[in-house]
């Protein structure tokens, strides 16, 4: 019987020494995890750069904070404004363009079809000069026709050979 004491007795010592160990373990994983999630690396606490306290450590950036996220979202949305208005602004000043021209097109037609019609005045006026000027030559010829009869008679020939000269 003291036999069976002594190993109850050895028994229980040795499941207490187990429980005492398991809470000694959970106590030091206890400590463990506490010192871990107080420590920089997981709470990101890192000392400031040598540069500046606005500048990052390139060594120790975890990301962007939900500010940074929020402020880079609001500059990309400025961006796209800036960049509509500018093309809004590219397509007013092309289509401006395109009318001045359009509108230099119409003028120079417009020139081009009055400097036609003085041509074709012109050129009816010169007609008209030149069909007058055909007209006097012909009646002038005629009337040269009529004054000056080129018709050979025998008085023309028989003015030769009477003299001795």
């Amino acid at each position: 019987m003291v036999a069976d004491e002594f190993n109850h007795a050895m028994t229980v010592q040795k499941k207490e020494e187990q429980r005492q160990n398991l809470l000694q373990d959970a106590a030091e994983e206890l400590e463990e995890l506490r010192c871990n999630l107080d420590s920089a690396l997981l709470s990101e606490v890192q000392e400031p750069s040598s540069l500046g306290p606005h500048r990052k450590r390139k060594d120790a950036y975890k990301g962007m904070s939900a500010d940074e996220v929020v402020g880079v979202y609001k500059d990309q949305e400025r961006q796209r404004r800036e960049n509509a208005a500018h093309r809004d602004a590219l397509q007013g000043e092309d289509s401006a363009w395109a009318q001045y021209d359009s509108a230099c097109v119409r003028a120079g037609m417009a020139m081009e079809r009055e400097e036609d019609r003085k041509r074709k005045e012109q050129n009816a006026k010169y007609a008209e000069a030149q069909r007058q000027d055909a007209k006097l030559a012909e009646t002038r010829k005629q009337h040269m026709n009529h004054v000056y009869k080129n018709e050979i008679t025998s008085d023309f020939f028989s003015q030769f050979g009477t003299s001795a000269r």
